[in-house]
């Protein structure tokens, strides 16, 4: 029981990560759509 919820957190972080990292590149692309190209 121990070690599935060890499992469980495991890869309940490493989506979240995964999720921060996808969060933070659309961000970004973001970011530079708004710039005048030139920039």
């Amino acid at each position: 029981m121990q070690r599935a919820l060890q499992d469980l957190r495991k890869t309940a972080y490493s989506l979240d990560a995964r999720t921060e990292t996808l969060l933070l590149q659309a961000e970004r692309r973001a970011l530079c759509a708004c710039w005048p190209a030139g920039r």
